[in-house]
């Protein structure tokens, strides 16, 4: 994604930023970790790369059961810093469970990040894995 400021000032307001990580993008890492902290705070950046495999099977397919194994890679970029696959090395990988249920998808994952960022070691709210999603009425939401 890329974001293009609208306004004579060419700022995009920190919440509508992207923040990479989580159920929506990169399942290894809890929202917004999975990008540059410039001195350890989640300030969003205005463009994302995001890559997402599945490998779908059935468990018990006649009760709409499915498991899941993933492989997510994404990259977050700060307004300024240019798109290239060198900011592309945020991988994560996890298994999952999905149900087909009466009201939608129910999904829950747990993911681990595969990253060697030094600087993602440390920030309240991040931790080595496993991170566990769960999503309730969509695959692949947002």
């Amino acid at each position: 994604g890329y974001e293009n400021p609208l306004g004579p000032d060419g700022f995009i307001p920190v919440w509508d930023r992207y923040y990479v990580g989580g159920i929506y993008s990169n399942r290894g890492y809890n929202f917004g970790f999975a990008g540059p902290m410039p001195f350890g705070y989640l300030v969003g950046g205005d463009k994302e790369l995001i890559f997402n495999a599945d490998y779908v099977w059935p468990i018990f397919a006649k009760f709409g059961f499915y498991g899941d194994v993933f492989f997510d890679n994404s990259g977050e970029y700060l307004p300024g810093q240019p798109l290239n696959l060198a900011g592309f090395n945020w991988p994560g990988t996890g298994i999952g469970i999905m149900w087909n249920s009466p009201m939608g998808p129910l999904t829950l994952d747990l993911g681990w990040p595969l990253a060697n960022n030094s600087y993602i070691q440390g920030f309240p709210g991040n931790y080595p894995g496993p991170v566990v999603n769960f999503e309730m009425g969509s695959l692949y939401g947002g």
